[in-house]
């Protein structure tokens, strides 16, 4: 372990206290009791609400298909269906090289290249003379270059907030009633952020690094002195790691304070278990800052990929569609 990857897991331990979350495997599991449900985030109950349909902790476009919760109210599911709308878009390119199997099969993609998930192969349809695929034959690399889908930052890490608060233990989630205000504002321009939005996203090559999300939540040790935010949320699905901190809870008021003293706030980025020895490469790290309330668009991604067999196709079909 080199002395980087000692400094960032010296933060977590020093710092915070791990909660044990439940893993995504093959049971089908529920958080939350059934018997006099009450909604986390409306606090609601029956007869004012109904909770008939299948509330998931984590998106099912993300792979999530066995964690689910008996806390949300089929009102607040609907409203939160917008922001993962906007979670959706912004990973959709990235969803569909990496086959991420959702709620409605593996997403495609389809703007100036084609990709889609063929018998489990990964097929990339491009004009035979388009210069948008780079390809390195010597590594057994390709750089696909993608268009993100329309999206709106604040509601992106509106959603990552909306898992974490979902996973948070029921002895925490008072804290965080303030938070809830925030992720149900549906102007994304109220309520900012006293410390910003930035995420760490880190990316680890190869399909499939993590089959099902894996999720860490950190809450800051009583001993900790308070100049770091309370809780990080930490969630992986695919090849992908995003890590944000929760903003809005009342447990940050010494933080803040020490915010407006003049103090830095240092977060260390969470190593994911590949972070240096994945066999296609390291993983790397970026900063995406994901406070803005507008609407974003034409946002170019770029991924790299790795391969074992690359095998060309060469298809008349879009020049001559009328032949067979």
């Amino acid at each position: 372990m080199n002395e980087e990857i000692r400094e960032m897991f010296s933060f977590f331990e020093h710092k915070y206290d791990a909660c044990v979350l439940p893993l995504n495997w093959e049971e089908l599991k529920f958080l939350g009791s059934k018997q006099d449900q009450t909604c986390r985030f409306c606090q609601r109950s029956r007869p004012e609400v109904t909770f008939k349909k299948k509330a998931h902790a984590i998106p099912e476009m993300l792979g999530n298909r066995r964690l689910l919760n008996h806390y949300e109210c089929d009102s607040c599911n609907q409203f939160f269906s917008d922001i993962e709308n906007h979670l959706g878009n912004y990973t959709s390119f990235w969803r569909a090289v990496s086959q991420v199997r959702g709620k409605r099969g593996t997403p495609k993609y389809k703007k100036d290249l084609e990709i889609q998930s063929v018998d489990g192969q990964l097929r990339i349809s491009d004009s035979i003379d388009s210069p948008s695929i780079f390809n390195n034959d010597e590594n057994n690399e390709i750089i696909l270059p993608g268009i993100r889908d329309p999206y709106i930052p604040v509601a992106v890490y509106k959603c990552f907030v909306k898992m974490a608060l979902t996973l948070m233990p029921e002895s925490e989630i008072q804290h965080f009633r303030k938070t809830i205000e925030w992720i149900m504002e549906p102007d994304h321009s109220k309520m900012k952020c006293p410390f910003g939005l930035l995420t760490f996203v880190q990316f680890t090559p190869g399909f499939k690094v993590y089959p099902y999300p894996c999720n860490w939540l950190f809450l800051r040790k009583e001993t900790a002195e308070p100049t770091t935010p309370y809780s990080i949320y930490a969630v992986c699905f695919s090849s992908l790691m995003f890590q944000i901190t929760i903003p809005h809870c009342e447990c940050d008021d010494n933080f803040l304070a020490y915010l407006n003293k003049g103090g830095q706030a240092k977060i260390a980025a969470l190593p994911s278990p590949y972070y240096e020895n994945h066999p296609l490469g390291p993983s790397q790290i970026r900063v995406k800052d994901l406070s803005g309330a507008d609407w974003v668009r034409g946002e170019k991604e770029y991924i790299s990929i790795s391969y074992d067999l690359k095998e060309e196709i060469i298809s008349n079909q879009r020049n001559n569609p009328e032949e067979p």
